[in-house]
């Protein structure tokens, strides 16, 4: 024990380091504890990143490093020679020379070639699979990344098909497409032990690349026979038009009919849902390529001068004080 306890008292850092303060107003940042069983290299890397301010001060760096040493390593560390170590580089040569059993081995690129998705395997699984071990592979192998993903699909799976008529150029672009086809994939999961989807009469072909369970409704009104079809899509007051039709003797308003959804249109969909709202807006057969869809104010605001100049009174107003937002991201306490 008092070996022990001599030997822990002993530093191996020369009398320059042991000997050097530590600088005013230095505060130690939080250090992944190395445990003895991962990579050196990485944990090396990772105080590196942590320290990268004071990299250029080297005792600080050696008087730092056994802070994120855990009690295996510190052992080691205890070990060394007194005296032994004159700089950080030594130091971190040391440690890699006694851990260097725990060193992670590069992946081979055959790792990668030989995978591929396994029966009943989602493409989720998959992915994760594939990318872990892309991962542990050195160099920079992103076309070999995007072909060996392909391959490792069946050749009639919805992915190969896309990425086969529409290739992609980067990983980035790969992980994108796999991103939106794993969420079909789960929405077409979530739909198995539910009750049975009423299939509906019309459909898209164009909103199945979406949700191959989503919903459509179109909503049109025919005004003579060669007239175009209308979308008149309305979440709050439906809009006031003016007809101005030759029959008419004078312009009248009339109100058209409004686009809303009711609990019949829930029929055919899987609840609950987070799927976006397509909006097709179709004239004489051409789909118009821009649609706006005015969605109304979350709050009618009425500033306090027109109040005011209305012969209003704030007597007349009912209490309302929920903090409102503007687009200044300046907070407005409202009267009532």
């Amino acid at each position: 024990m008092s070996k022990a306890l001599n030997q822990i008292s002993k530093s191996p850092f020369t009398q320059r380091i042991e000997g050097a303060r530590l600088p005013r107003r230095f505060t130690q940042p939080m250090f992944t504890i190395y445990n003895g069983r991962t990579d050196p290299v990485e944990h090396k890397s990772h105080f590196n990143q942590r320290m990268t301010v004071h990299s250029k001060n080297e005792t600080l760096m050696c008087k730092v490093f056994p802070s994120s040493l855990g009690p295996v390593s510190m052992k080691w560390f205890n070990g060394l020679k007194e005296g032994s170590i004159h700089s950080f580089k030594e130091l971190t040569r040391a440690f890699g020379s006694w851990f260097v059993t725990c060193s992670r081995v590069p992946r081979s690129l055959d790792s990668l070639l030989s995978m591929a998705i396994q029966e009943e395997e989602t493409l989720k699984i998959y992915s994760n699979r594939y990318w872990e071990m892309f991962n542990e592979i050195d160099g920079n192998f992103d076309d070999v990344a995007i072909r060996t993903f392909k391959v490792g699909l069946p050749a009639k799976h919805d992915l190969r098909k896309s990425l086969t008529g529409k290739p992609v150029s980067n990983v980035c672009q790969l992980m994108d497409r796999i991103d939106k086809y794993k969420r079909v994939e789960e929405n077409q999961q979530l739909g198995k032990g539910k009750t049975k989807v009423v299939p509906q009469d019309r459909r898209d072909f164009r909103l199945d690349k979406y949700n191959s369970n989503c919903h459509r409704r179109d909503f049109f009104e025919q005004f003579g026979a060669a007239a175009a079809q209308v979308a008149n899509t309305v979440f709050q007051e439906p809009p006031l038009t003016e007809d101005l039709s030759p029959e008419s003797e004078r312009s009248k308003m009339k109100v058209q009919p409004a686009l809303c959804f009711s609990d019949e249109d829930k029929v055919g969909t899987l609840q609950p849902h987070n799927d976006a709202l397509v909006v097709t807006f179709r004239i004489r057969g051409y789909d118009v390529k821009r649609l706006l869809v005015d969605q109304g104010n979350g709050a009618e605001i009425m500033y306090l001068d027109l109040y005011k100049g209305l012969k209003l009174k704030l007597g007349d107003l009912t209490g309302y004080d929920s903090p409102l937002v503007g687009f200044d991201g300046k907070v407005v306490i409202p009267k009532g």
